[in-house]
């Protein structure tokens, strides 16, 4: 079955390239201003331009004037294939193995009226591992929906939901659910204040060993942003939450944190952030009650000329069982680097992440990327041993995509990776080094 799956991706990416190759050929060739052949990216484009033709009007590509006016149902397809050298990471031995995953999706979006604006997404996935002593297929689903309905012009109330079932990064076959709802309110007093409030409630659970580490958790937030001058922007936050585990009560808690960020603009290509505050844990179990955290950190983007890019971010935080802000990322992902050590209901950690971009005659991107992350724990923190995990963990690597046309994507990208443990704690946790690459193809029509 797992030969199968393997097989089906890589048959999936050959149909595709076929596809395109007869579709080129059907199509006649255009030529550019430079007099070049624009070849079977222009084929395929108007092969699918002449196949949305054909379809309901809700499947057709909307015009400029109809986005956001019109309902629209775009289908989704992604397939990648990659190898690595270790496919269960922090295990006693390493486990090369080939990795494939091939998704399907569907995206209504759906305006009503002037003031409403609904969105929802389902994607399907099937992923598989094969190596020497790996076989594994896992089925993941994700399921995401958006209503944001514009009150009056300076008011909008907003509602999200992120469902998924997906794979634990690091890992073969082991799976977590993650649901996510957010309500929040935005507000616009001035052109230089706007505040936000919203209530976040997140149901997670795994299958974890040798303890579940399923918590629900509820919380509610607010800020402004203050635009003091044309350089200057004051963000302050505040957020209250309560956390509550199923098997786990000396991990329950309840956390209050307030933080004060500003933005400043060094010129029109450069952008410095920072932020700093408190954290304030309070359990309802063991003899270490409160824990007390400053956190902090600082950023800087900046645009070198129109083609090149790069950041740098630091911070310092207060975390524990699993990092779940992933969700709020462009592809909301889990990384390697967002799954900590279970046995404690206090990791602190510091975190340092950059990345270069390069876009190159508007089809190719060129990028480079590092993340690394250094954790510290306490022995009295371990709710299974009384011993401490102090880990270092770290990733890089570059990247290639080239974009044939607005609707096929292509992507190569290679990457290292490493952790350092001072002890497994229990946990299983053991040090490794992996490297793994591989590439695919995104289709959206």
């Amino acid at each position: 079955m797992t030969k199968l799956n393997h097989r089906f991706s890589v048959l999936i990416i050959a149909a595709l390239f076929m596809f395109s190759q007869s579709a080129s050929a059907a199509a006649p060739k255009t030529s550019n201003s430079s007099g070049e052949s624009n070849g079977w990216g222009t084929g395929l484009q108007n092969a699918i331009s002449d196949f949305q033709s054909r379809l309901p009007n809700i499947f057709k590509e909307l015009t400029p004037e109809d986005v956001g006016n019109k309902p629209h149902l775009k289908t989704h397809f992604g397939a990648t294939s990659s190898f690595t050298s270790d496919a269960d990471l922090g295990q006693n031995e390493n486990r090369p193995a080939w990795l494939s995953r091939v998704s399907s999706g569907l995206t209504l979006q759906a305006p009503i009226g002037d003031r409403l604006y609904t969105e929802v997404d389902y994607t399907f996935a099937l992923a598989t591992a094969l190596g020497t002593h790996t076989h594994s297929n896992t089925v993941s689903h994700n399921i995401s929906g958006i209503a944001n309905y514009k009150l009056t012009d300076a008011t909008t109330l907003g509602l999200k939901n992120n469902t998924q079932w997906s794979q634990l990064p690091g890992t073969i076959d082991e799976m977590f659910f993650l649901n996510t709802t957010d309500v929040g309110v935005n507000h616009k007093f001035s052109e230089i204040l706007n505040g936000h409030v919203e209530d976040k409630f997140q149901w997670f659970r795994d299958r974890g060993e040798p303890l579940s580490q399923e918590f629900i958790d509820n919380g509610v937030s607010g800020g402004i942003d203050y635009e003091i001058t044309e350089r200057i922007t004051l963000t302050p936050t505040t957020q209250w939450n309560l956390r509550h585990f199923d098997d786990l009560r000396s991990k329950d808690y309840w956390q209050y944190r307030y933080v004060m960020g500003a933005n400043y603009k060094l010129g029109s290509r450069t952008t410095v952030s920072a932020h700093a505050g408190h954290n304030i844990r309070q359990f309802e179990e063991g003899t270490e009650r409160t824990d007390h955290s400053i956190i902090y950190g600082v950023g800087i983007t900046n645009s070198i000329n129109k083609k090149t890019s790069w950041h740098l971010n630091y911070a310092k935080d207060t975390l524990d069982t699993f990092d779940t802000s992933f969700i709020n990322r462009e592809t909301s992902d889990a990384t390697n680097l967002d799954n900590l050590d279970r046995n404690f209901r206090v990791v602190k950690t510091h975190r340092i992440a950059t990345g270069i971009n390069y876009q190159m005659a508007e089809k190719h991107l060129f990028a480079l990327f590092a993340d690394a992350q250094f954790t510290r724990t306490d022995a009295e923190d371990n709710v299974l041993r009384l011993r401490e995990n102090d880990e270092s963990a770290f990733e890089f690597g570059p990247s290639y995509s080239y974009r044939f046309n607005r609707y096929i994507s292509f992507e190569l990208k290679y990457v290292f990776g490493e952790r350092f443990t001072s002890d497994d704690s229990g946990s299983g946790r053991g040090a490794y080094t992996f490297h793994r690459i591989g590439g695919g193809l995104t289709v959206t029509v």
